[in-house]
């Protein structure tokens, strides 16, 4: 007998409409007024699609009280996609339901029973009343729900996990081959490369118009695109942004705007970018292809590389308005680094490299994530199949009949598990090769440019990382600096009634209370360093502070190198200095030119996010209610029931 069958044995189930288990609301008071989105703002706007959180909004009013013990269930009354809701929410629009349980079931329960309802949603009408909630479902007791909840739980709770580590893994690559893709192709090093091998001073730098041909495109209505768009076709027909359609020979009258040589596509207008195309391809007449003249004298691949690598210029240098564009001008007068064509190739190979790595492990994510998914859905089934039955006498009939079925269904799921198991370690595998590919390649990269792959730390004074600047207090007696006021003003009170990492400050004031022409910059620190003294705080939005405050802004040299958090918690230790380098008086103040001295390591920046990573798990546990101890408790318990099935589980 199998787990599943062993906890759901002897289950008497009733089978009950979801409209006796759930009720509704509809949700016109929580809709939204205002769509100016923006990510700096508290309240989500959620939708029952696919999108989910649509932005962030500043409405104070109309907001769904939903958290961790009080969840809801949004369902779309048109499509009866459905979400999970245990936060605090504000609606886009009225058409869905928002779901709350009843006596005697589990909502969670209900919500993942509702994940396995297939029905026709074609029909333009609303569907909760009409159809859902007079469908039947299967009721078991409260603690046989609790524990199918746990079960299913544990699996939508790996692949969330597993989606996020994946994604960060991703992240990282991302920037590592940024990092290098910048050095490679850095002035510094294309000269020094250069007189090292050639004995060259200085490359040479040419403008895109000496070095390639810009040809003009066709000229073709989008209606046209759509048209004679072919998903088989051979050829690509590129139009402004990212928009592209598939064609055939004769769909270009002219033969001359086929283009089949490796080339650069400049994006001009829209969504201004370059891509690299090596296949056959035409383009629209609003924008260029560059194609290499000179194969011995340009790798037409370098030249992407060097574009891409500084695509900031040319999105500084473009015409502002509803659609932003760059001039032939601008990207046929372009100077770029024109090094020994043996050096373009070198990095053109690493370069490449750093791609495929990069690709094959956004092609892992999907998959993992796809058998965790289906590992989820084949036990949902198995923990939420139940026998709509009238007696006992027909369950043990049943039993009796499906005794082969359940044989052969066992079978087959253990067939499916092994596969399942197998995909897993194929991924695993490929996961482990991947990684030991990418660790090779930075070695290679960084033997090329002569840096070490794991740098040294450094030690910077705090003078010379950032910019200090000191708090004021707008004067009291003046209205109109706070009179209507909407610029956050921190204080101490601040960091004791709400913690150390601020978005809004207990008071407000008005743009007339800003001295020197500008507010303390977002993601900066502020530090006490004078009357109580050791206190600090991370503000996350543009801000003022009151004179006891020294601020800490991050200089321009260093904001790729540092990661914000890391500096607060070492404030920490700085909070600890303060405390103990006070000058002796009756007004108590930091030694400011020792606190100007004062030093921080900054290991390499991959080094920096992994401690904060680190910290930010300790901070949760110890801070945090809902997901610290108890939380922690609960996985514990977790881990004892998973091993004491496994330690108990002996042959008969």
């Amino acid at each position: 007998m199998t787990k599943i069958e062993e906890l759901l044995k002897n289950e008497k189930v009733e089978w009950k409409k979801l409209e006796s288990l759930l009720d509704y609301q509809q949700p016109t008071k929580y809709i939204v007024k205002n769509t100016n989105y923006n990510n700096k703002y508290n309240i989500p706007v959620l939708t029952a699609g696919q999108t989910f959180i649509l932005g962030f909004t500043n409405e104070e009013e109309g907001i769904y009280q939903a958290n961790k013990s009080n969840p809801v269930i949004i369902f779309d009354d048109f499509t009866a996609s459905n979400h999970w809701v245990d936060f605090n929410f504000k609606v886009k629009s009225s058409a869905m339901k928002i779901l709350t349980a009843k006596e005697n079931v589990t909502l969670r329960y209900c919500y993942h029973y509702i994940q396995t309802i297939n029905i026709d949603t074609t029909e333009h009408k609303r569907l909760w009343i009409s159809k859902y909630s007079k469908i039947e479902i299967p009721i078991p007791s409260l603690k046989t729900q609790e524990k199918i909840v746990n079960i299913l739980d544990s699996f939508t709770n790996y692949v969330t996990e597993l989606q996020s580590e994946l994604q960060s893994e991703l992240q990282s690559r991302n920037k590592q081959y940024t990092y290098y893709r910048d050095m490679l192709l850095g002035e510094d090093y294309l000269n020094k490369i250069t007189k090292e091998i050639y004995n060259i001073e200085n490359i040479e730098w040419n403008k895109i118009s000496d070095i390639c041909l810009r040809q003009r495109g066709i000229n073709i209505t989008a209606n046209k695109m759509k048209e004679i768009h072919n998903i088989n076709a051979p050829i690509r027909l590129f139009a402004g942004g990212n928009t592209t359609a598939n064609v055939n020979y004769n769909d270009i009258e002219d033969r001359k705007y086929i283009i089949d040589k490796p080339s650069i596509i400049v994006k001009s207008r829209g969504n201004i970018n370059f891509e690299f195309y090596d296949k056959l391809f035409s383009h629209k007449n609003e924008m260029w292809s560059y194609s290499s003249i000179d194969k011995n004298k340009l790798n037409i691949k370098f030249l992407f590389y060097y574009l891409e690598s500084n695509i900031q210029y040319f999105l500084n240098n473009a015409t502002s308005g509803k659609l932003p564009q760059i001039s032939t001008g601008i990207t046929d007068n372009y100077k770029v680094p024109i090094p020994n064509i043996l050096v373009q190739n070198k990095i053109v190979e690493i370069l490449d490299k750093f791609q495929q790595l990069l690709e094959d492990t956004q092609g892992l994510l999907p998959q993992e994530i796809e058998q965790r998914q289906k590992q989820y859905e084949y036990y949902r089934e198995k923990l939420l199949t139940f026998d709509n039955i009238a007696d006992n006498a027909t369950q043990r009939n049943a039993t009796q009949r499906n005794a082969t079925q359940r044989n052969a269904t066992q079978r087959n799921a253990t067939q499916r598990n092994a596969t399942q198991r197998n995909a897993t370690q194929r991924n695993a595998t490929q996961r482990n090769q991947n990684d030991s590919d990418f660790l090779a390649l930075l070695k290679e990269v960084c033997e090329i440019v002569g840096v070490e792959l794991y740098e040294k730390v450094r030690w910077k004074k705090l003078e010379e990382i950032f910019e200090l600047r000191n708090g004021y207090t707008p004067s009291k007696s003046k209205s109109e600096f706070w009179e209507n006021g909407n610029i956050p003003w921190f204080k101490m009170e601040d960091i004791r009634k709400n913690g150390n990492i601020l978005n809004n400050s207990l008071q407000k004031v008005s743009n007339k209370a800003i001295k020197n022409g500008n507010l303390f910059e977002e993601n900066s620190i502020i530090i006490s360093t004078s009357a109580t003294i050791g206190e600090h705080a991370l503000i996350t939005v543009p801000y003022l502070a009151n004179q006891r405050f020294t601020n800490l802004r991050v200089k321009e040299e260093f904001k790729n190198k540092i990661d914000i958090k890391f500096i607060y918690y070492y404030c920490y230790l700085l909070d600890e200095w303060c405390k103990n380098n006070t000058t002796k008086s009756n007004f108590s103040s930091v030694d400011m030119k020792g606190f100007r001295a004062f030093t921080i390591p900054l290991p390499p920046l991959s080094v920096q996010e992994y401690i904060v990573s680190i910290l930010d798990k300790f901070d949760t546990l110890v801070n945090d209610l809902n997901t610290g101890l108890p939380k922690e408790i609960e996985q514990r318990q977790k881990q004892y029931e998973y091993y004491r099935e496994k330690l108990l589980n002996f042959s008969k």
